[in-house]
């Protein structure tokens, strides 16, 4: 029992120091990617989740200032997080600290339109509603320098 208990005192210290630390944006192993596109998207890994989560106020701010897009990337967090123990407290310390701005996001994104390099229309809920996802799991979304956007759900 003691054992257990100190390994989980150990991963909420250690998620605690997490989000602390300013967060990497734009991960460099690689990551997973299922987009719109299906292209390679680098910072679609867990450096990349934490950091939108930490950053979810500015992130939202460049979602409205976006003006074209050049791709999106719809990502399942479980996919990132791979069960790890020690990810998945910090995912939900994170979701649990920044509840009301999730919620913002969501009904941002709810009807929230976007414009590609082509000119043509793009709405996110549709685009969400193609991937199976509902606006209700989406809990981050990370504006790119190359103005593609990442939209991570649960």
């Amino acid at each position: 029992m003691k054992t257990t208990m100190k390994t989980a005192m150990f991963a909420m210290g250690a998620a605690a120091m997490m989000m602390s630390a300013p967060a990497m944006a734009g991960g460099s192993s690689g990551g997973s990617s299922g987009g719109s596109s299906g292209g390679n998207c680098s910072a679609c890994d867990r450096d990349g989740l934490i950091s939108a989560l930490n950053n979810l106020d500015a992130e939202i701010s460049q979602l409205d200032l976006l003006e074209n897009i050049s791709d999106i990337y719809i990502v399942d967090t479980a996919d990132v997080l791979r069960g790890g123990l020690l990810n998945n407290l910090i995912f939900n310390n994170l979701l649990n600290l920044n509840i009301l701005k999730i919620n913002l996001l969501q009904s941002v994104l709810s009807d929230f339109t976007l414009i590609d390099f082509d000119g043509t229309l793009i709405d996110v809920g549709d685009i969400l509603s193609n991937n199976d996802v509902d606006v209700s799991d989406v809990v981050a979304v990370d504006v790119q320098d190359d103005d593609s956007v990442i939209i991570w759900h649960k």
